[in-house]
């Protein structure tokens, strides 16, 4: 099974319930592209490594 948790409860108590993970069979396949979209550009915003400059 594959899924994803809905980013607006993440950090959130409600994460930890199972109502939180998306399963892929229920999501339309725009929401999931959409939220896959949003996943991936927080990961390059959050990485630290981006931002530095080379010795």
């Amino acid at each position: 099974m594959f899924g994803y948790r809905v980013s607006r409860m993440a950090g959130t108590d409600a994460n930890n319930h199972p109502e939180a993970f998306i399963n892929v069979e229920k999501v339309k396949p725009g929401e999931l592209a959409r939220g896959l979209s949003v996943i991936y550009a927080r990961v390059i915003v959050s990485n630290p490594w981006r931002n530095l400059s080379p010795p």
